[in-house]
């Protein structure tokens, strides 16, 4: 009580990087299933605000397009373990050379989970719109169809992956690491030792205690819908909150 509040500053740094508020844009696929101009709204709309944006390797338009669009705004990219280790280590690469300033991983998928195959709704990607990050993987492997390309992905989901995988990626790029996906004290102090910058969770206060005093950032991600749910998170201990369903 009885501080001057005439004034509120919502700035805040992620990752060393400054921006107008602790909201950002989560990674969300395939965006153009919403509106034509997909990712591309999104990205510009994020600069518009001054923030960051999250952006998956399941994009209906290419990273390197993204970054194109609006190459100042901060932009995070997700990607995922496969076993096809080429496969991972270009969209790293391939997201360093277009100047994103973070990889966004996602470690909560060690199989391809059942909400993107078949039997929900039996949803595929319409084929007027592209897989645009796995245009050279149809190519070389001739895939022809988006639900194809869904198929294969599927069978190179890598169950096998370990902190040892983790440290391979991390030795790809000079990029840092936020890991998506961290669900209990353990793995996130397991995280810090593995050299992660961030951590992008759904469980909070567990894991900020856990991670208290190294630095390491923590991130809220998932069912975020009111300003006062960001709120909350701030209290709790999140730097930052990312949301992706209201944005689409």
């Amino acid at each position: 009580m009885l501080r001057n509040v005439s004034e509120q500053d919502l700035s805040v740094t992620v990752l060393g990087h400054k921006l107008s508020m602790p909201i950002c844009v989560a990674p969300t696929g395939y965006q153009a299933m919403a509106h034509p101009d997909g990712e591309l709204a999104t990205v510009r709309a994020v600069k518009s605000q001054d923030t960051a944006m999250g952006v998956s390797i399941f994009t209906t338009t290419s990273l390197e397009d993204i970054a194109q669009e609006c190459p100042h705004t901060i932009k995070f990219m997700q990607v995922q373990f496969f076993s096809d280790r080429h496969l991972m280590a270009q969209a790293v690469k391939r997201a360093e050379k277009a100047g994103y300033k973070a990889i966004l991983l996602t470690v909560d998928t060690p199989v391809y989970s059942r909400r993107k195959s078949t039997g929900r709704r039996n949803f595929r990607v319409p084929n007027h719109l592209k897989c645009a990050n796995f245009q050279s993987l149809q190519q070389e492997k001739g895939l022809r169809t988006n639900e194809e390309v869904d198929d294969f992905i599927s069978t190179i989901c890598d169950g096998s992956v370990d902190w040892g995988t983790f440290d391979w990626l991390r030795s790809t790029t000079s990029l840092p690491f936020v890991l998506k996906g961290i669900l209990t004290s353990e793995d996130a102090r397991l995280a810090v030792q593995h050299g992660a910058q961030g951590i992008m969770i759904d469980v909070l206060p567990e894991i900020v205690e856990a991670v208290r005093g190294t630095g390491v950032e923590v991130y809220l991600d998932g069912g975020v819908r009111l300003g006062t749910d960001v709120l909350k998170a701030l209290a709790l201990g999140a730097r930052a909150v990312f949301v992706g369903r209201p944005v689409i």
